[in-house]
């Protein structure tokens, strides 16, 4: 009988606490009649046996449930997720194998973005999905694992918010893990400095064939004045193309000062103040939950006044 055992928290994993469990050892077997513990203060329940009878061949079998288990805690990461996971070796000839569902919960990521930096970051160096266990031994050993999550992802930055979506397959080995579906997003919008830009559609996925590649389908809209703009930005995660069209048609070079100041005659500066204030004072950020600064928007030139110029207009949701 174990109780009250603790493990100190590092910088990859949550503390892991109130770890209690009983066990039984009959004949070089040993099984977990009732084991829990506490990992990031969510409740993780765990059973199972391991079979020594032939130390060259261990067989074993284990679950593991949880809720809002924290899998990833990092200072601009957040991923939670229920979890039913089973690892098992129930025969000499099965390779070992992790199974099972990963259900998605509120999640939080903090990002740096800016849609009007001169170039836009290359993203990750590594391939998808950015992780190798190659501890021999373990190496071999393979994955089947599901992870769904509606409307459970908020993507949070001065200027970029988004609430995803996910649909993801985990296979392969636990040397060369290979993860296949999509992050889509099912609501978001780009704070640009004149104008709050919404994604009409958005999807980072990755296929089959194309495994170590993480490819971009988003597009937005926006009104400024009297045009419409239109962003579509696809290719890859690692070399990202954002395009920008209008109607009525005009040159990029305009279209990217109409986002900057609202206008295309040069004196409305007044938006740019206010959408580095946004950056300065973390509007858009919020931290996990919606902030008063979360629920206000600034739009210029949404619509033109009665002398010509641009509206501007502040709205509190």
């Amino acid at each position: 009988v174990l109780a009250d055992f603790a493990l100190r928290p590092t910088m990859a994993y949550s503390m892991i606490d109130q770890i209690g469990a009983e066990l039984e050892l009959a004949d070089r077997k040993i099984t977990v009649t009732r084991a829990s513990g506490r990992v990031g203060g969510s409740p993780v329940q765990l059973n199972g046996w391991i079979d020594g009878s032939d130390w060259d061949e261990l067989l074993w079998e284990f679950s593991a449930q949880g809720k809002r288990v924290p899998l990833v805690r990092t200072n601009d990461l957040i991923l939670r997720s229920d979890v039913d996971l089973a690892l098992k070796r129930a025969t000499v000839e099965e390779v070992p194998t992790l199974s099972g569902e990963l259900n998605f919960t509120q999640s939080t990521y903090l990002v740096e973005f800016d849609p009007m930096a001169p170039r836009v970051a290359s993203g990750p160096s590594s391939q998808p999905p950015y992780f190798s266990i190659t501890t021999p031994g373990i190496a071999d050993w393979e994955f089947d694992v599901v992870g769904k999550g509606d409307s459970f992802f908020r993507v949070r930055s001065p200027y970029f918010r988004a609430l995803v979506s996910a649909n993801l397959a985990l296979d392969g080995t636990f040397e060369k893990p290979e993860i296949i579906g999509a992050l889509r997003v099912a609501e978001g919008d780009i704070l640009f400095p004149s104008v709050r830009m919404e994604l009409d559609s958005g999807s980072a996925f990755i296929e089959p064939t194309r495994p170590n590649e993480v490819q971009l389908d988003f597009s937005g809209i926006a009104q400024v004045s009297s045009y419409v703009i239109t962003m579509e930005v696809e290719q890859t995660l690692d070399d990202p193309s954002v395009y920008f069209s209008s109607t009525p048609t005009l040159p990029n070079s305009e279209i990217v000062r109409l986002l900057a100041t609202g206008g295309l005659s040069g004196g409305e500066v007044g938006a740019v103040g206010v959408y580095l204030g946004k950056g300065l004072l973390g509007v858009g950020a919020g931290g996990v939950d919606s902030s008063l600064a979360d629920r206000l928007t600034f739009d210029v030139g949404e619509a033109g006044g009665r002398d010509g110029g641009n509206t501007f207009g502040v709205k509190y949701r």
